[in-house]
């Protein structure tokens, strides 16, 4: 009787097996074209390109299909993170959630505000810094900087999460080039006026990363990289839809993915 169990048994785990590493499969390339087709095509962060290239940016799916089950998973992959993260290595990291796709951006946004108390309160100093992505974040151009939430519309409801080294770096450039402070340590130094102001001159167009990028982007908005970006992402959420539709219900009770850093070479086909 146990070896008819056992022959039962095995091809129904090895069809489970090959649907959620197919799953995976579909998750990851999805992540993929909006990584290379919106974010690195339109340079919607500049330094994208550069992290996925050498192997910093990291991935990770979670295939909760309740907010309610979704907790001790997310908290387990951001504890995972914690612990095998190295100085510089993620720079970034996604935790991609295709199993919420039916949750709303509010729904998902209130799964991620109690993810990011936990993880706070876990690590009292946490190395990375959490928003939210997700594909029907809402549209707001009132300015450059209220952009945000449309290039965060990720294909899949995902956690990302940014070196909080990394940014202290990018703090330290914007704070090293700020003109009053270059101002009063070459006054401090005894250095004359027109060295001063010549210094000065140098750093007239000068603006911090985040205003740089974000204004960037808004003149990318306001021309026709709107039109083309919007037309990407609804051709990756038909994809996805798609995806879904002929590769069967997502399940829950798929392992999760461990933490995979972006390779290269076959990505750059």
């Amino acid at each position: 009787m146990s070896h008819g169990r056992g022959t039962t048994t095995a091809p129904a785990c090895e069809a489970t097996d090959a649907a959620a590493g197919r799953a995976l499969t579909l998750a990851l390339t999805h992540s993929d074209r909006y990584l290379r087709e919106l974010v690195e095509q339109w340079d919607i962060c500049p330094f994208a390109r550069r992290c996925r290239q050498e192997g910093r940016l990291w991935r990770r799916v979670v295939w909760a299909e309740e907010a309610s089950d979704a907790a001790p998973r997310l908290d387990g992959a951001l504890d995972a993170l914690e612990a095998t993260a190295t100085p510089g290595n993620p720079e970034v990291a996604l935790l991609l959630c295709p199993g919420l796709q039916d949750l709303d951006a509010q729904a998902f946004n209130a799964v991620y505000v109690a993810a990011r108390a936990r993880y706070q309160a876990r690590h009292a100093n946490p190395a990375f810094y959490m928003v939210a992505f997700h594909p029907e974040l809402r549209l707001n151009a009132s300015s450059p900087g209220s952009l945000i939430n449309f290039w965060r519309r990720s294909p899949h409801p995902t956690l990302q999460l940014v070196s909080v080294a990394l940014l202290a770096r990018l703090r330290q450039v914007d704070r090293e080039r700020d003109p009053s402070r270059i101002a009063l340590e070459m006054a401090a130094t005894g250095a004359a006026p027109e060295e001063i102001a010549d210094a000065l001159d140098a750093l007239r167009d000068h603006q911090p990363v985040s205003e740089r990028v974000a204004q960037r982007n808004g003149e990318t908005f306001s021309t026709e990289g709107a039109t083309v970006f919007v037309q990407t992402q609804r051709s990756i959420a038909a994809q996805v839809a798609e995806d879904r539709a002929q590769s069967g219900p997502w399940r829950g009770a798929w392992p999760d993915s461990d933490w995979l850093p972006t390779t290269t070479a076959a990505d750059e086909r």
